[in-house]
């Protein structure tokens, strides 16, 4: 297929478009990584605000599914893929520069991550939002599990993970999900005009975005880590099959814990995870390539 992502720059604005056509720009497998390098690319430019967006009347319908595949995925496939769509989250959320979401169309799954990963969402009034992923028999991924609670509440974000249903602009605006609800002719001025604000503020003082510096604009990544491994890991980690070698309370009362696990037959005997822990719910999960497990 043509490249999944067209970048270009206007000013001090660089605008990073997906697109996959007739798949209302899913993310194809080699997507992950040309977001994760488009984000890490933007990061060490000159440029000051990132505008991410969709072609073809939508933003992102998440990760392109295979829906021809003559066997299931193994768990170690499965963990490479996460391994590259947590890159790409990885990068999105260390950025110190602001980001913008130009919302139109279909936002649903890891799509819907990637426009909440953002600093400001704006949103046509056609636009659709979907924690789809229960409904595709998967975990939420993309810094989900982190962002959903901290922008809708607990409850409400366990009614939409759980239930995967899809809703509205309107109603995503309402709940605290997003910035702004404006037409779909009004969406690149306001996007442009918003981005051109940004651009015209104090660099400092927006990467820290007067949130206790909890990174940039209140977006908290320890050591990486934002994703949830969902079955890889509760296999791995279910009664008895992990033990903690180690654990960090950080100022924001999260508690950063290094354990190891052991794994299906077709991986490794041990493996590493690091996990994020929010009280005693697993919000953030991830693979450790880098450490020696003895």
């Amino acid at each position: 297929m043509a490249d999944f992502i067209t970048v270009t720059d206007v000013g001090s604005v660089r605008r990073i478009t997906m697109s996959n056509p007739g798949r209302k720009n899913a993310v194809p497998p080699s997507g992950w990584s040309d977001l994760a390098d488009a984000f890490n690319r933007f990061q060490a430019s000159a440029q000051r605000v990132l505008v991410v967006t969709g072609a073809n009347g939508d933003f992102c319908a998440g990760a392109e599914m295979n829906r021809e595949a003559v066997s299931t995925p193994s768990a170690a496939d499965n963990a490479a893929r996460m391994r590259r769509t947590n890159a790409a989250a990885i990068a999105l959320h260390r950025l110190s520069k602001p980001t913008v979401a130009a919302v139109d169309g279909v936002a649903v799954g890891a799509g819907m991550n990637l426009a909440l990963g953002c600093d400001i969402v704006i949103a046509t009034e056609r636009s659709r939002f979907s924690e789809i992923f229960v409904k595709r028999g998967l975990t939420v991924d993309f810094g989900g599990t982190w962002l959903l609670p901290r922008l809708v509440g607990l409850a409400r974000a366990r009614e939409l993970a759980l239930t995967g249903r899809v809703f509205g602009a309107p109603e995503a605006l309402a709940m605290g999900m997003i910035s702004r609800v404006v037409s779909n002719e009004d969406l690149d001025d306001t996007v442009n005009d918003a981005a051109e604000s940004l651009a015209a503020g104090a660099p400092l003082a927006q990467a820290d975005g007067g949130f206790g510096g909890q990174g940039p604009f209140g977006k908290l990544v320890l050591d990486g880590d934002v994703e949830f491994l969902g079955p890889l890991f509760q296999e791995a980690a279910g009664p008895g099959g992990a033990r903690l070698v180690h654990g960090e309370v950080h100022h924001d009362a999260l508690v950063h814990a290094d354990v190891f696990g052991v794994l299906p037959a077709d991986l490794e005997d041990r493996i590493h995870f690091r996990i994020v822990m929010d009280g005693r719910n697993s919000v953030c999960c991830d693979l450790v390539d880098d450490v020696s497990c003895e």
